[in-house]
């Protein structure tokens, strides 16, 4: 018996051998899409936390504004949950090279120790080899490729202003032993400076010796809790942030001890200077007369006076020094900080994540229409051998011997594209995707294993289907006497169709017009059937097309559009006049001074913008309606929220909204067209009103005339006392860009695999379609079609659905579209929810292309039909 059935079914393949393809080409489509678009955030998580438990990344770093002694690194040793400490130094210099100055960060490192790979934060060498005296360094090995330099290259640094070199290196000029990527820079981006433009351009690391510094500025700690954590998880993050407030509360003490250890010996120092200050008086008043009878009144009055100076001058430098005892006790502070606050790292967990919102909804439609074209499939082949399946029962076959053939055919054909979807899948999409973020972060090869929990639920559902469909055709099939069975079923009657009734336009059609018409309406479910599975696939096109253009077109929105100004400084808030000095001498444009400052909105992150002058505002962000561009203006009637922060509040204009410490609500004037980050627009007075408090401005917007000035302009800026930061909007819209540009490739590989799907779901319903009406084909090949006409007949139909299909298509898929973006989205961003005509265009053309090159592969099989033997009886 398992003979006669092997042979059977080995003879079913060969004959179908087309539909058997499409079937575990559609299953392999469906299953390696779903489970590598699946893998993808997972992979990326793994590969995350490898490469920063190989290089040791560090838990937490602890700054100080004085700095930090040896006590202070032991104190934080003893302390609990504490792994390793490692001490470091750290200064912002610059780097010319040609008419350019560079900003860059020279780090401290025992480079003997990572050489043989311990110690924490261990940089990844490209090129060259470690550094094996105090004036050689690693240089960051993407600025150096931007830049030229290579290994073997002498540079030179230069203080930053108002500062001297050697007050923290020991030289000035290095030798580059080699080239690296350091974890604690994730991304290309190297975050902020307080120098130059603002911005960090680069990185050195160099040895300890290379320092010339009496006190560290950075401590970095490694945590037990954390050891066996994944670097992503929650469990880590609830970790880090538990020993940070640890940490801080042991800080106060810490810090406190040092502050009371350096003032205890400064003021023993200025002690005795008093001392010595107020004995050289009393020895000078008594030495007068002496002097007076020695050399005269007049030059002892004039020795005197010097020596009385000289008394003042010391005088005044101890005053300084009690001056300079306080202020380092009133400034002393501890910063703490965890990898979510290092450049990038967040950022990554969160393109991470953005990467799983934009995949997770198009996996589960591939699904669905694989299953439904399955279901389709299996359902027609039991129809087709409805013959063999009656002969069977008249033998005497039971219902499961008679439906294992199917079962197994659909069985083996889901287990053979599913595995091989599954085994491309798992290793191609994580790939693709990882290397579209390879142009924003330094990412090394991405692990991708076989994850049997993925791939048992898509064999599973995938022979769910085929199986199930399988079954259920072949027990309704059963249901039939053997003589019902044995005989082909016979072809529905012709009735009149709809169009019939209308005369006048019926008519007008020609007869194979008439006769296509007929022939579609006749057969609904095969119409229905080949309709939606176009119109699915049209649908994820256009899908594809709407996200992509969604996704891209915000960077422009933002920054071009929405963000008029050119420059963003913020600065100390008693720093007015060094704000005013810096601007005296440029010759822009008007500048508007705002009040920033952060604000917690429920669990949201938001900016507070306070202007006084609120009818300046519009030059240099444009708030307006997103829907029909109405510009609304900001005064003391409420505030103005911009819409991604409405939706998450579910709030509109009208309502009332009510802010952290704010005594009362306050009146949401309008909502704002906005896409990236959370902004709240306020009046100073409608400020005051809720705060009952005054402050001083401590942002500024600037517009320039020449925008290419704006690195000058910002360097220009930073060099000025009390300034904090300097932002460039075009910096800040480049480095969107290359976010949403790797999103993009994403988007693409997504409208690649929904085209690949619509090629063979239209490939095997047109051939399920011309086997069962072999005998129809026959017949008007008989009646003296030609080869031509006759595929025309075919031809026809299946345009005639996929127009329907089309029309379907783009229809649901301006609706699956907008689930797609919604579900895409993150709270800090919002995409442009629009579909442009040209994605209409393209999701209705690439449809059409494919159904052409289909009926082209096609074409064979209509002209190799036997008609003596499609035409010859049953009996």
């Amino acid at each position: 018996m398992a003979g006669l059935l092997g042979k059977e079914l080995c003879r079913t393949v060969r004959h179908t051998f087309g539909q058997f393809t499409a079937i575990a080409a559609i299953v392999a489509l469906g299953c390696g899409f779903f489970a590598g678009i699946q893998a993808t955030t997972p992979d990326m998580n793994e590969m995350a936390d490898q490469h920063y438990r190989e290089t040791n990344l560090m838990d937490l770093q602890i700054r100080s504004t004085i700095g930090l002694d040896e006590q202070e690194v032991q104190a934080v040793e003893q302390l609990p949950d504490v792994k390793t400490v490692v001490a470091g130094y750290q200064v912002q210099c610059y780097l010319p090279q040609d008419v350019h100055s560079y900003s860059m960060s020279v780090s401290s490192m025992n480079m003997e120790q990572a050489a043989d790979g311990a110690g924490i934060n261990l940089p990844t060498l490209t090129a060259g080899t470690y550094p094996s005296i105090s004036t050689e360094c690693l240089m960051d090995a993407n600025f150096a490729k931007r830049r030229g330099y290579q290994v073997g290259d002498t540079i030179t640094l230069q203080a930053a202003e108002d500062t001297t070199l050697s007050d923290y290196l020991q030289e000035d000029t290095f030798t580059i032993s080699g080239l690296t990527n350091w974890s604690m820079y994730v991304s290309f981006e190297r975050g902020t400076a307080q120098i130059g433009t603002g911005a960090l351009d680069g990185y050195l690391l160099v040895d300890d010796s290379a320092f010339s510094m009496d006190v560290y500025t950075n401590l970095y700690v490694t945590l037990d809790s954390t050891a066996d954590l994944a670097a992503q998880s929650d469990a880590y993050t609830t970790a880090a942030n538990d020993a940070k407030a640890v940490m801080e509360r042991e800080g106060t003490a810490i810090l406190k001890q040092r502050v009371e250890r350096e003032t205890a010996d400064a003021q023993e120092q200025l002690t005795e200077a008093r001392s010595n200050l107020e004995t050289q008086q009393a020895e000078y008043a008594k030495n007068f007369a002496q002097l007076a009878d020695a050399y005269g009144t007049e030059a002892a009055s004039q020795q005197l006076s010097d020596a009385e100076q000289q008394l003042n001058d010391a005088e005044k430098q101890i005053q300084e020094q009690q001056t300079k005892i306080d202020d380092f006790a009133d400034n002393a502070k501890w910063y703490v900080q965890t990898r979510e606050d290092n450049v990038g790292y967040s950022e990554f967990w969160e393109n991470t994540e953005r990467v799983q919102n934009v995949v997770a909804v198009f996996p589960v439609f591939f699904i669905l229409i694989a299953a439904l074209v399955c279901l389709t499939t299996m359902t027609r082949m039991v129809r087709e051998q409805r013959v063999e399946m009656g002969t069977k029962k008249a033998l005497g076959y039971g219902a499961f011997p008679i439906m294992a053939k199917f079962l197994l055919y659909a069985g083996i054909a889901t287990l053979i594209g599913g595995i091989t979807g599954l085994l491309i899948g798992f290793q191609v999409f994580p790939r693709i995707i990882c290397n579209a973020y390879a142009t924003m972060y330094y990412l090394q090869d991405i692990p991708c294993p076989f994850r049997w929990k993925s791939a048992l639920v898509c064999l599973g559902v995938g022979l769910l289907c085929t199986c199930l469909s399988s079954a259920i055709a072949c027990r309704n099939a059963l249901r039939e006497q053997p003589a019902q069975l044995m005989r082909p079923k016979p072809p529905k009657s012709g009735k009149r169709i709809l169009l019939e009734r209308i005369p006048w336009l019926w008519n007008r059609i020609s007869f194979m017009g008439k006769l296509t018409l007929r022939n579609v309406f006749r057969y609904k479910s095969r119409f229905w059937m080949t309709a939606i599975g176009i119109g699915g696939c049209t649908a994820l096109i256009l899908a594809g097309f709407g996200l992509r253009y969604d996704i891209t077109s915000i960077a422009d929105l933002q920054y071009s559009k929405i963000m008029q100004y050119d420059l963003l400084a913020v600065y100390n808030d008693d720093a007015e006049q060094t704000r005013t000095e810096a601007l005296s001498d440029w010759e822009e444009n008007p500048h508007t001074m705002l009040l920033q400052c952060s604000e917690q909105v429920g669990e949201y992150d938001v900016t507070l913008m306070v202007t006084a002058e609120p009818e300046q505002l519009g030059n240099f962000i444009t708030m307006r309606s997103r829907s029909d561009h109405t510009p609304y203006t900001l005064d003391d009637s409420g505030v103005i929220l911009t819409e991604k922060l409405a939706k998450l509040l579910k709030v509109s204009a009208g309502d009332t909204l009510q802010l952290k410490d704010a005594k009362k609500p306050v009146r949401i004037a309008a909502v704002t067209e906005n896409y990236a980050y959370h902004y709240i627009y306020m009046t100073e007075s409608t400020y005051q009103s809720l705060y009952d408090t005054e402050r001083a401005p401590n942002t500024m917007l600037v517009q320039l005339n020449n925008p290419d000035t704006a690195d000058e302009h910002a360097t220009a800026l930073m060099q000025q006392d009390g300034m904090l930061t300097v932002q460039s909007l075009h910096r800040s819209g480049n480095v969107f860009s290359d976010l949403i540009d790797s999103m993009n490739l994403i988007v693409i590989v997504l409208i690649v695999c929904a085209g690949a799907l619509a090629v063979v779901v239209l490939y095997n319903l047109s051939n399920i379609n011309i086997t069962e009406r072999m005998r129809e084909l026959a017949t008007v090949k008989v009646l003296g079609f030609y080869d031509g006409e006759s595929a025309a007949y075919i031809y026809r139909e299946n345009f005639f659905s996929m127009t329907v299909g089309i029309l379907f298509g783009l229809v649901g898929g301006v609706f699956l579209t907008r689930f797609v973006v919604s579900m895409a989205e993150v709270d800090v961003v919002m995409f442009a929810r629009t579909i442009p005509l040209y994605a209409f265009v393209f999701a209705a053309g690439l449809t059409v292309l494919f159904t052409l090159l289909v009926n082209l592969i096609l074409y064979p099989k209509i002209n190799r039909i036997d008609m003596a033997s499609a035409l010859k009886a049953i009996e």
